[in-house]
């Protein structure tokens, strides 16, 4: 498992951002992948106690794998993700939104409009890591 894997290198480590689900949007349920990513959270804090778990939000996408109806599975993604927010609130975790990465940053993704490009990988990343910064968490 890769959070095994991880332990080796950093033991206790204090936070961990988790960001996991945009493969499986268009595949599963979205009741069934609620379910799924929760249990996921659930077992990733409890092997890590007493490390902040902090769910990084699912971003759009012009197109998902394993879909017929785009624009469906993006009103899925944002259902997911209030629905995440919500259950990171009740659980006491945290939770990254990318506002920033949306549909109207073409040049952010790859052609095959799925995966981010450099630039969109740059600004995924660089708002984990002001997310990380307010929390106080570096």
């Amino acid at each position: 498992m890769a959070i095994d894997r991880a332990r080796e290198r950093c033991p206790h480590p204090k936070v961990v951002v988790v960001h996991f689900g945009g493969k499986d949007l268009a595949a599963m349920g979205r009741r069934h992948l609620l379910q799924d990513m929760r249990w996921d959270l659930m077992e990733v804090a409890q092997m890590l106690r007493p490390t902040e778990i902090i769910w990084s939000e699912l971003i759009p996408r012009f197109k998902w794998r394993e879909a017929n109806v785009h624009f469906a599975v993006e009103g899925s993604r944002r259902k997911m993700n209030f629905l995440m927010k919500k259950a990171c609130n009740s659980m006491g975790w945290g939770f990254i939104r990318h506002s920033l990465i949306n549909l109207k940053m073409l040049g952010y993704y790859e052609q095959d409009g799925v995966l981010l490009a450099g630039v969109g990988l740059d600004m995924f990343m660089s708002n984990i890591s002001g997310s990380l910064e307010l929390a106080g968490c570096t």
